[in-house]
């Protein structure tokens, strides 16, 4: 199975199945930067669990992106009526869009094989001095059992903070670095 595949498959339930890592969204949103007048990233987006969160903290507009078609399509139910909030269902390393001052992704990084063609498009998307985030709203043991028992086929194990930081370093100053039992955050700023 395909990662589009796996994950269309999952989008009417996917809400309903990540309850437990909702908890520490806010303060994603806030440790990646995002205040009143950013313009966001949502990298691999989902149904839009984030979104909520950055519109809260004064966004001006945010525009998710996801591989998966389906998962755009609920998002899109959820945000028909706000203007601030764009939807694009197209594969991350293709998208052209942009500059954001933000990117933040939440729950997906494992998900991301290529590491440094991802790091290399992040870069590309963020104005200088923009702000990207990689978050998890559980540790990284958890994650890692989470996928290695329900989505072993679409995703990569997740590393210590201070090594996946390392593969930044390159395009971003890291100046944020979390790897507890209850939270994942890499965070830093483009290189100028």
């Amino acid at each position: 199975m395909d990662m589009r595949e796996f994950f269309n498959e999952k989008a009417e339930t996917w809400d309903q199945e990540i309850p437990a890592f909702l908890p520490a969204r806010g303060a994603i949103a806030v440790l990646g930067g995002v205040k009143t007048g950013s313009t966001v990233l949502d990298i691999a987006c989902g149904t839009g669990i984030m979104i909520p969160e950055y519109l809260a903290l004064g966004a001006r507009y945010v525009t998710g992106i996801d591989l998966a078609e389906r998962m755009i399509a609920v998002a899109k139910e959820k945000f028909a009526r706000d203007k601030r909030v764009e939807l694009v269902a197209e594969d991350f390393f293709s998208y052209t869009g942009g500059p954001f001052s933000v990117a933040v992704m939440y729950n997906a990084y494992p998900h991301f094989a290529q590491k440094s063609a991802l790091l290399e498009a992040v870069a590309r998307l963020l104005v200088p001095g923009g702000r990207f985030t990689v978050a998890h709203g559980a540790g990284r043991q958890a994650i890692n059992a989470h996928h290695h028992s329900a989505a072993a086929q679409v995703s990569v194990g997740l590393g210590p903070a201070t090594e996946e930081a390392a593969l930044w370093e390159p395009w971003f100053q890291v100046d944020t670095l979390v790897d507890t039992t209850d939270l994942y955050v890499i965070a830093g700023t483009k290189r100028e």
